[in-house]
């Protein structure tokens, strides 16, 4: 729910105060910010880490990643993988 109030307070700031520095900054301050918890969120859908059935993170991630993100839950799950396997 946060992340889609920082996404509308971050356009409706935009719209209003576009002639403004302060006003371009603090919203893009908050698209950051909608941004840094959309990613979070996604990642913790990724590692089955929030519902009960795996299946139901998966459409969740895909919501976050496909809606507010821009990418797909199979291009992340490629990403991180390599990484994954490094770190360990």
């Amino acid at each position: 729910l946060q992340i889609w109030f920082f996404h509308i307070l971050g356009y409706y700031i935009l719209w209003h105060y576009a002639n403004n520095l302060f006003g371009v900054i603090l919203a893009g301050l908050c698209h950051v910010i909608a941004q840094g918890q959309a990613s979070w969120t996604q990642h913790d859908y990724g590692h089955s880490a929030l519902c009960k059935k795996p299946i139901h993170n998966r459409y969740v991630q895909g919501l976050f990643l496909g809606f507010i993100k821009g990418a797909s839950p199979e291009w992340w799950a490629r990403a991180r993988t390599p990484w994954a396997l490094h770190a360990c």
